[in-house]
Order: C-alpha cells, then sequence, then structure tokens
C-alpha cells in the first residue's frame, strides 16, 4: 500500500570546514532536495546574522553603484575564506574601488545628463529645422527678454498668462514651442509649461545661425558625448577587473543566498560545523558525492533524526496521477499516517468532471488544449484527463458539439433519463463516501489506533452501507441496525462510562445526518448533466431558428466556445467542491509537514554570469 502513503524524507547530517559552509550548502542546494534545519541543542550557534551591519552597508552602496556593478560578471572566489573575512575583503575592495571610480562616474554623470537634454534639443530643431529664427539673437537676448522652449504634448492646452510671442510646430505626437517674453515673465510661463506635463528645453551655450546650423551644431556635440560616454565605461570596466570586483561581489552575492537560506548553523568546534536537515533522496551518500565532485571535503551520514523532530513529507506518485497532486496539496500535506489519494484521484476527478461535461466535440478540444499547454503548464494533465472523460462520456450519452442527434447514445440521453441522470451520481458517490471511510481505516492502522477506530467508527460505516443495501431489499437494513448498535456500544465501551450512552447517540445522529447530506451533494453532478444537456439542446435550436445558414453556424461555433469557457470553469469548480469537501472530510487531516528545500545557489557559485 505505499502506493498511497506519502514518502518521508530522511535525515542527515554534513561535517564540513566553517570556511567551506557556504559552498557546501551551495551544492547541496543545487541538487533540489535538500532542507536545512537545525537540530534544537543548547550550545551557542553559528550565525552570520552577526555580519548585518555589514551588509547593510553593502546594501547601500549597491543602491548606488549597482548599475555599474552590473556591467560586469560576477565569481565565486577560488580560495576559501570565513564569513567575516568575505564581508571585510569585499567592503576594503569596494572602497578602493569607489576611489578611482568616482571621478570617473561623476563625470559619466554629467555627460549622461547633457546627453539627454540634448537630444530633446535634437529632438526641437529637428522640427523647426525650415524656420528661419535667427538662433545667434535668441542667445543674445536679455536682460529684458528671456527665450523660452519646452516639447509640449499634442493635447496640452496652453494659455499663458503672461505676453510673449511665440511659435508651435506639430511634430509627430508632440507640440515644439518656443516663446519670447519679459524676463520677468519667463518664470510664470515655464510653471505654467510644467502644468500642462511640458519639458522645458535648457538651451545649450553658443547655438548659432539658422535652426539647421543649431541642429547641425547639436548633432556634433550628441556624437562627442556618446564616443566619450563608451570610452569611460570601458575604463570603469577596467577598474571593475584591476580591483577584483567580479570575486568580491559574486562572494556577497552567495552570502546573501546563504544568509536568507540558512543563517545559522551548528558549530562543531573552532573550524567546523555541522551542516543538518532533511533530504528526499533515498541514499544519503549521493549528498556525499555531490560534495565529493564540487572538491568540499566533508563527512557525510544518516542517523536516526532528533528525538521530537518531524520528518517532512513529499508525494512521489507515478507520472499519471502527478497533476491530481494539485488536489492533495491544497487540503494540506498528508503526515506519514494519512493516505496519498492521488492515484484514486486520476479515476474519480474525470469521472466527476466528465458526467458532468459530456460532449465529444467539446471534450476534444480540451484535450488538444491539453496537450498544446503541456509544455508550458504543469497542470496540463488535469485538463487532458477531463478532455478524455468528457469525450467518453459524450459517446455514452449521444452530445457532440451540443447535438444530440449525430451519434446515438451508448447509455442515455439525459434529458430523456432525467431519474436515472440523477441516480448514477448518487450511487457513485455513496461509493466514494464508503471508500473515505475505509482509508480512514486504513490510516487508523497505519498509525496504530486501530482499536480505536473499530470500536467508534467502523460502526457507522456498517450502518451507512446496511443503509444503501436496505434501499434496494429491505432485509438488508437489518445491517444498518446492527451498525448503529455497534456504534453506540463501541463509544460507551471506549469511554468507560455508562453516561457516554448520550454522547453516543448524538454523535451518531450527527455523523449519520452529516452523510446524508454528503450524499446527496452529489446530486448535484447529475443536475449539472441535465443542465449541460439543457443548455446545449438550446443552442442547437437558436441556431435553427436563424434563417441563415451562416448565422447558425456562427451560433453554434460562439455558443460551444462560451460553454466550454464557462460552463468548463463552473463544473470544475463543482469537482474541486466534491473532492475537497464531500471525499477528503472522511479521512484527510492534512496535519504533515510539507517538503520545502532550500532554493538553487546563484550561478556565480559555478563562476558563471549573474
Amino acid at each position: 500500500m505505499t502506493l498511497l502513503r506519502p514518502a518521508s524524507t530522511h535525515w542527515f547530517e554534513v561535517l564540513a570546514p566553517k570556511d567551506e559552509c557556504s559552498k557546501s550548502i551551495g551544492n547541496l542546494g543545487r541538487t533540489g532536495a535538500v532542507e536545512i534545519e537545525v537540530r534544537p541543542h543548547d550550545e551557542e550557534l553559528f550565525s552570520i546574522r552577526e555580519l548585518a551591519a555589514g551588509l547593510d552597508e553593502y546594501h547601500q552602496l549597491s543602491k548606488r553603484y549597482h548599475r555599474y556593478w552590473s556591467r560586469g560578471i560576477l565569481r565565486h572566489a577560488s580560495a576559501s575564506y570565513s564569513q567575516r573575512i568575505i564581508l571585510e575583503r569585499a567592503l576594503t575592495y569596494i572602497e578602493s574601488w569607489r576611489v578611482a571610480a568616482d571621478p570617473l562616474i561623476d563625470e559619466l554623470q554629467g555627460m549622461e545628463e547633457e546627453l539627454t537634454r540634448l537630444a530633446y534639443c535634437q529632438y526641437f530643431l529637428n522640427s523647426i529645422k525650415d524656420s528661419d529664427i535667427d538662433f545667434s539673437l535668441t542667445a543674445n537676448a536679455g536682460p529684458v527678454l528671456s527665450v523660452v522652449s519646452a516639447i509640449l504634448p499634442v493635447d496640452a492646452e496652453l494659455k499663458p498668462t503672461v505676453p510673449l510671442l511665440s511659435v508651435n510646430v506639430e511634430h509627430e505626437n508632440d507640440i515644439c514651442f518656443l516663446a519670447v517674453s519679459g524676463s520677468d515673465d519667463a518664470q510664470i510661463l515655464r510653471r505654467e509649461i510644467k502644468a500642462v506635463n511640458g519639458r522645458l528645453n535648457v538651451r545649450p551655450p553658443g547655438l548659432s545661425g539658422s535652426a539647421e546650423d543649431s541642429l547641425a551644431q547639436v548633432s556634433n556635440r550628441i556624437e562627442w558625448l556618446e564616443r566619450h560616454i563608451d570610452e569611460r565605461y570601458i575604463q570603469l570596466d577596467r577598474l571593475h577587473e584591476e580591483y577584483g570586483l567580479p570575486d568580491v561581489l559574486g562572494d556577497v552575492i552567495c552570502l546573501q543566498w546563504f544568509l536568507e537560506q540558512v543563517g545559522t548553523l551548528e558549530p562543531a568546534g573552532t573550524n567546523l560545523v555541522w551542516i543538518t536537515g532533511w533530504t528526499s533522496e533515498d541514499d544519503v551518500d549521493r549528498l556525499g558525492d555531490v560534495l565529493s565532485e564540487a572538491g568540499v571535503p566533508a563527512l557525510v551520514h544518516s542517523p536516526p533524526p532528533p528525538e521530537g523532530m518531524e520528518p517532512p513529507q513529499i508525494l512521489r506518485n507515478p507520472w499519471w496521477s502527478r497533476p491530481f497532486e494539485i488536489f492533495v496539496r491544497a487540503f494540506g500535506t498528508p503526515s506519514a499516517t494519512e493516505a496519498d489519494p492521488s492515484p484514486l484521484l486520476t479515476v474519480i476527478v474525470p469521472l466527476l468532471f466528465g458526467y458532468m461535461f459530456a460532449d465529444v466535440g467539446q471534450g476534444l478540444v480540451l484535450l488538444a488544449a491539453g496537450f498544446w499547454l503541456k509544455r508550458h503548464w504543469e497542470g496540463a494533465g488535469l485538463l487532458i484527463a477531463a478532455g478524455i472523460s468528457a469525450t467518453l462520456f459524450g459517446f455514452l450519452f449521444g452530445s457532440i458539439f451540443s447535438y444530440e442527434d449525430l451519434i446515438p447514445a451508448l447509455l442515455l440521453h439525459p434529458l430523456h433519463d432525467p431519474l436515472l441522470t440523477l441516480s448514477v451520481p448518487l450511487l457513485f458517490g455513496a461509493l466514494l463516501l464508503v471508500l473515505g471511510q475505509l482509508l480512514d481505516g486504513l490510516e487508523s492502522l497505519w498509525s496504530g489506533e486501530w482499536r480505536t477506530w473499530l470500536l467508534q467508527h467502523s460502526g457507522l460505516l456498517l450502518l451507512y452501507v446496511g443503509a444503501l443495501a436496505g434501499l434496494a431489499h429491505a432485509d438488508f437494513a437489518v445491517i444498518a441496525l446492527i451498525g448503529a448498535a455497534w456504534f453506540v456500544i463501541g463509544n460507551i465501551w471506549s469511554d468507560g462510562h455508562w453516561y457516554a450512552l448520550f454522547t453516543a447517540l448524538g454523535k451518531l445522529l450527527e455523523d449519520g445526518l452529516r452523510l446524508l447530506v454528503n450524499t446527496v451533494s452529489f446530486a448535484r453532478v447529475g443536475a449539472f448533466a441535465l443542465a449541460h444537456a439543457g443548455l446545449s439542446s438550446a443552442l442547437v435550436a437558436l441556431s435553427q431558428s436563424v434563417e441563415s445558414t451562416i448565422g447558425g453556424i456562427v451560433i453554434i461555433v460562439l455558443g460551444n466556445a462560451l460553454v466550454i469557457i464557462l460552463e468548463g470553469l463552473v463544473v470544475s469548480i463543482q469537482t474541486t467542491r466534491l473532492v475537497l469537501f464531500e471525499f477528503f472530510m472522511r479521512f484527510m487531516r492534512g496535519s504533515g509537514r510539507p517538503f520545502r528545500p532550500i532554493a538553487s545557489p546563484p550561478n556565480v557559485l559555478k563562476g558563471e554570469l549573474s
């Protein structure tokens, strides 16, 4: 029965050099099969949280210089250092780099700011290059007059409140605006331009001649700036390598990853640390092989887990049932003594969906969509299973793209046999609830509480089975009475007091009514099957009522598309509800601990590009 049980992870312990702990954990993390957990003890922990001040200083520097650091590659230094030395070394190297780089960066930023201003100016001049404006005169305006130029949105409604002479030229999606006003009014005009989201142009010094001449001067200056900006970046890249930033920045990034993923380890002396936790590898020696291949001297072994520590659980299912794990994870992680019903859901979920969404054509559309999405979405397997089931039930119900007269129904037409359509899901639901109670008994066997389940819960199962059998033949009703008596006597026996009779009777009434309600809930499966058939019939009738053949085809195509999207969504929700709240409630508690492996380390641990 291991197919229905989650697998427990294994406890591992690695004894590694303290200076190699980040490299050790990095290579373990790359396997995707390790969760770090420090075992409980009273000794002082080896923590890098004490380096918070240094990391904060690094973060402040990164805010200013990240743009320049990100241009280079990041490497992990080959030499081993302690975490404190790594951080101190990085800050020292960065400070030395700053001394050499800051003058270049200041000069570079000034050039880039000028380049941005000239780009606006070039845009403005390009739009008025055919005008007869003499920029020699605008440059010499003053002190009484002032020249203001700007680029305005094409829908801007600029209504100056000061006297001026202006020129507006529409260019692409903007308006180029040039005005001459009194020097005292120029500041007011600039505020009004900003109020309509205009961009003020700062006129470069030295412009002279016509607009075309000025444009040539600006373009030449832009070319000069672009060339010198490239030269400054080349110099910065050389400084990046000269001061060893690829190594120290790569080290700090690894240090940050270590802090986020681990933060604390158990010391094993002055120079060694214990790396402990859980792994999903069945062969723990595989972790030792990974560290050995990475050149890390470490000892790996797998003792029993410390007392009181609960191992995380993982779901190990065949490929065909993995997509259905989404239902289990939505309810919680099963513990070591709980069942993992994923393999059972590969039958249950498609049956519920297909019964409510029975149509050959629509099912094939879902099937095709599932195969198309398979490479991009892990849940595509659910869509494939739903499409196959809907197609098969479409043949059973005789429906293809909402038409019920194109193929014969192999089983029934829902609208012709509504009672049978409603009754079949009730029987299926009853069997599903019986299965849920049996799984509850199986879990009690795994947890060593078989006697308690036999006394307190098996009577309810016998009562339910007897009631179902009594519907087929009255003589079987006696089984239900035996089950009720068993339930009451068993609960009194477990409690050890006669007055537990009243508690047992109340519990019997409550649990019995709950089972009845759960069973009736499956009637919605038949109701949705009828609704689907009714909607399909109405869609076909609507298409046939249109005189135009093309119009009828359009109605069928759009109607089927609407049914696939909307009704498919509703049916999916109902299937999920029945699985989670009717079936799972019988046996699942979701009390297990999920396995959360540490994230893979940054690529700099392998010397790759950041």
